[in-house]
């Protein structure tokens, strides 16, 4: 059984299997000519970004070249001497490489050459090297060949596999200021400039209205500003990026000047102790002068701004939530009216809000309603407390290069990553879109969400993180587009069972028990005591271990190819079936 496939189907495998499918193994008879060891390989490249790195052990964003090596024995006898050279010079410039073995094998790394030492291979055998290193150039091909040797290899042919991999991750610029909605004040100089993010370096062409308005190159950190003066009515800004030969088109901004406005909704924030700030939006993601939803966290102490358009002496502001009235004063006299507001002491989305604007003679009022957006509680897996100190980090998906870097939270006012407190709760507000959670703390094994759509609704993900485990693994089980391999094993209670993604794409791996239990899964209040575990998303090269209590038995599931399952079963030993075609003469 492999991928869910529990009999012959024709389409085969992509390594030999010593027993089982017909098609795809080979047998050799004794006296064949060409008896004897057939060592073969097989590469793949692809591309993973990451948001901290254990490749050059930073915290920063880096854009990884993965290789995958497969590699097996097709002959009839033991291969001796297995020697596996990969020449990783075109693989980009790093500071670093990191190499993972399935099963466990020695490597040396000199320069940019890695040496794998197989040494003996049997019959029938196989393994995985999966290779990650950081890269700089957006925008450039590597091509990379590996090559397998031994003693006595009968057919050379399938000796070298060849894998290239174009880094097109050129980050689709967006405007960043002015948000979607409306606005009071057309004039976009000094500190109210028009700015945007996208790949550093990378050259800007700026389009206001459907014009070319000009020609920018970003900076190191990828910003990019332009200064100009909008007159009343609606704008459309948005901006295409130019880099090593690769174009990618930035999401318009819609922003309506409207200088009758006696406030400016766009200003409108609600601004956290630690600096982070929380903007109203409507289902369009705007911020106009009514409809709007916003997100706030549970006892947070805020402070309500927003800019007043009014030349009227004695203007004043009130901000009405629930009941709770915040009363909003300008007393240096820049227009900018601030107050003092503390969220309730536990989440809710059934919050109002009315803002009540008085300007000499004419009154204004303004509502919404409170939204809690990619937000949730990182416990721990195995008693279910929540962990305090935990890194959370919000992940972007770029839609033109299908990438993920992280969110730039600081330029909407807020902070990423999240840092949980003693309750273990995050939250970011983001504009619609499609995100990743990555976890993260010292002791714990890191976590990656699957895909969190934001699109006008609550989105909620908690976080499990599963202790460190030291032990060994007496199993590991590979994951890759096949399914899993072993797709079935036995194990005794409290053995630790490692899975490894050894392919190039991602894999998002949980497990389903029924009858059996995690160590540390007990009755504790708050725990999951179902048995159940998420590893969340593997990357290529990617581990996750569990220590499996039972007796009982587990099936394997990955989100990425829901026909791909596997079981564990935890007590007695297990009994292998092996069935083979009966031949009616």
């Amino acid at each position: 059984m492999t991928g869910g496939i529990q009999h012959g189907d024709g389409r085969g495998h992509a390594l030999a299997f010593a027993t089982g499918e017909t098609e795809d193994y080979l047998w050799r008879a004794p006296n064949d000519a060409a008896n004897g060891p057939d060592v073969a390989i097989r590469k793949r490249g692809a591309m993973r970004t990451d948001s901290g790195s254990a490749i050059t052990g930073t915290a920063s964003t880096n854009d990884i070249v993965v290789w995958q090596i497969e590699y097996s024995n097709r002959g009839n006898t033991n291969a001796a001497n297995v020697v596996i050279t990969d020449d990783l010079t075109q693989s980009g410039s790093g500071a670093g490489m990191k190499v993972t073995t399935v099963p466990t094998v020695p490597y040396t790394i000199s320069g940019n050459t890695l040496t794998l030492n197989v040494g003996s291979l049997a019959a029938g055998a196989s393994g995985r090297v999966v290779i990650e290193r950081a890269r700089t150039l957006a925008g450039h091909i590597y091509t990379n060949t590996a090559t397998i040797t031994s003693i006595g290899d009968f057919d050379p042919s399938n000796n070298s596999a060849t894998a290239t991999v174009k880094h097109a991750f050129l980050q689709a610029p967006i405007i960043l200021s002015p948000v979607d909605g409306s606005t009071c004040n057309g004039d976009f100089t000094g500190s109210r400039t028009i700015l945007g993010i996208t790949t550093e370096f990378a050259m800007v062409d700026l389009y206001i209205d459907g014009v070319l308005a000009a020609t920018l190159q970003a900076g190191g950190a990828g910003y990019f500003r332009y200064e100009t003066t909008l007159p009343d009515g609606p704008h459309t800004i948005y901006a295409v990026a130019h880099l090593n030969g690769h174009d990618a088109v930035g999401p318009e901004r819609a922003v309506t000047v409207n200088s009758a406005l006696t406030w400016d909704p766009i200003s409108l924030r609600f601004i956290s102790e630690a600096g982070g700030y929380y903007r109203p939006i409507d289902a369009n993601g705007r911020t106009d002068e009514t409809g709007w939803s916003l997100h706030l966290i549970a006892n947070e102490n805020y402070t309500v701004s927003v800019r007043v358009c009014c030349d009227a002496p004695g203007a004043s502001v009130t901000l009405d939530v629930s009941g709770t009235l915040v009363t909003l004063t300008d007393p240096d006299g820049d227009g900018v009216y601030q107050g003092p507001y503390t969220a309730p002491a536990t989440n809710t989305s059934g919050l109002t809000f009315t803002l009540t604007i008085d300007c000499g003679t004419e009154t204004s009022e303004f509502s919404g309603a409170a939204l809690i957006d990619p937000d949730g509680t990182v416990r721990d897996a195995a008693t279910g407390a929540p962990i305090s100190g935990a890194s959370v980090v919000c992940m972007q998906l770029d839609a033109v290069s299908t990438s993920y870097s992280p969110w730039p939270a600081s330029s909407f006012g807020q902070t990423n990553p999240f840092i949980t407190q003693s309750d273990g709760y995050f939250a970011f507000f983001t504009p619609a879109g499609t995100y990743r959670l990555d976890a993260s703390k010292s002791g714990y094994q890191p976590y990656r969400s699957p895909d969190l759509h934001v699109v006008n609704a609550p989105v909620r993900h908690d976080v499990p993180l599963m202790p460190e485990i030291a032990a060994q693994a007496v199993v590991i089980i590979v994951v890759d587009e096949n399914g899993f391999e072993p797709a079935s094993v036995n194990v005794a209670p409290g053995a630790v069972v490692e899975i490894v993604n050894g392919d190039t794409s991602d894999h998002d791996i949980s497990g389903d028990m029924s009858g059996g239990g995690i160590d540390g899964l007990r009755a504790t209040a708050g725990a999951d005591v179902s048995g159940s575990f998420k590893a969340g998303v593997l990357g290529a090269g990617q581990r996750f271990k569990v220590k499996l209590d039972g007796p009982g038995s587990y099936t394997l599931r990955d989100g990425n190819n829901p026909n791909a399952l596997g079981s564990v079963t935890v007590g007695a030993a297990g009994r292998y079936n092996l069935l083979l075609p009966l031949i009616r003469r």
